[in-house]
């Protein structure tokens, strides 16, 4: 089993930002446990500065001000 948030990981890390968005929704869908700290993860530094990753980080329950770094978090 590879953690459809992993793979979603990946795509942004080769700067695949629509499809590393559709596989973190299927990781939400499948309330998949890495979301719970896919703020933290440095592959998810691509994504921080977009709405979409902002919305997702909130719904997984976390307050992205204190789980995305003050560095590229800008809301």
């Amino acid at each position: 089993y590879i953690s459809a948030a992993a793979i979603g990981l990946i795509y942004a890390a080769l700067g695949k930002k629509d499809e590393a968005f559709r596989w973190l929704e299927l990781a939400y869908d499948d309330h998949d446990a890495v979301l719970t700290t896919i703020a933290f993860y440095p592959g998810s530094q691509p994504l921080r500065n977009y709405p979409r990753f902002i919305d997702l980080v909130e719904r997984v329950g976390l307050d992205p001000a204190k789980a995305i770094p003050a560095s590229t978090y800008h809301h």
